[in-house]
């Protein structure tokens, strides 16, 4: 024997908001992370190449190729490098095709998890690199790094490094609504891996065959139109060529 019990349980839920003062109880949770490097911020850091900046931030990890990423578990296709928001993605080898120079950045953007609707067919993240821009008025610089006067008589080794960077801008001839900028950078190094070791291998302190010659330019003019329309135009050139020494063949009797 049993009985069939049938109860009618009313809920009354209060849509109103507790609030003290301005401040409202509710709170917005962050899904996504920007890491923004300046020039100056660059600079300071030992790195020359604006894509070994990833290094730096959470989140990502290096595929032990070279400048070749991960962020937050995403395949390297699911990557976008772009350069003032346009894409630079070698198709072939899901790698960058152009990338600017240390003098010609003005600041790099990393983005983590989502992003701006203007990218586009990315889902791992961004790397967003914004090239500097003639002023109004002219400005340059010129640099060089040199291991010129070391070496072995001060009890200093030499890899054989060489660097070479200058850059120019301003207004482009007369006319004041046109900006044009150029930069180039020349680096060279007679081992490109320097190591300690070498010195066990070779008393001159670095590996035969092991050099790397590296040489960029980048160049861009801008116009405004209107105060809130402007046209940008650049161009750029990378040639980077390199040799790498592999010990092996040192005790092939062949």
């Amino acid at each position: 024997n049993y009985k069939v019990i049938t109860s009618n349980i009313k809920f009354k839920i209060d849509t109103s908001m507790t609030e003290t003062g301005t401040n409202s109880i509710r709170k917005c949770i962050p899904v996504s992370s920007k890491n923004v490097f300046k020039l100056s911020k660059i600079k300071n850091l030992p790195i020359r190449d604006a894509l070994s900046l990833p290094e730096l931030v959470p989140g990502i990890t290096h595929l032990g190729r070279e400048n070749t990423y991960s962020i937050r578990g995403s395949r390297t296709d699911e990557i976008g490098y772009f350069i003032d928001g346009m894409p630079v993605r070698n198709f072939f080898n899901d790698d960058y095709s152009f990338i600017l120079h240390q003098n010609a950045i003005d600041k790099v953007e990393i983005y983590r998890g989502w992003f701006d609707a203007k990218y586009g067919r990315i889902t791992g993240g961004i790397i967003n690199i914004i090239p500097r821009y003639g002023k109004s008025k002219y400005h340059f610089n010129v640099s060089t790094i040199s291991e010129a006067l070391t070496g072995l008589w001060i009890g200093a080794r030499n890899y054989g490094y060489r660097l070479y960077e200058g850059s120019f801008g301003g207004p482009f001839y007369d006319f004041p609504r046109a900006k044009f900028f150029v930069s180039f950078e020349y680096r060279k190094m007679d081992d490109r891996t320097p190591s300690p070791l070498t010195t066990m291998l070779y008393p001159v302190g670095k590996l035969p065959g092991n050099n790397e010659n590296y040489s960029s330019f980048f160049a861009n003019l801008s116009y405004n139109i209107r105060e809130n329309i402007k046209v940008e135009s650049g161009c750029g050139i990378n040639n980077k060529k390199f040799n790498t020494y592999n010990i092996l063949f040192r005790y092939d009797i062949d």
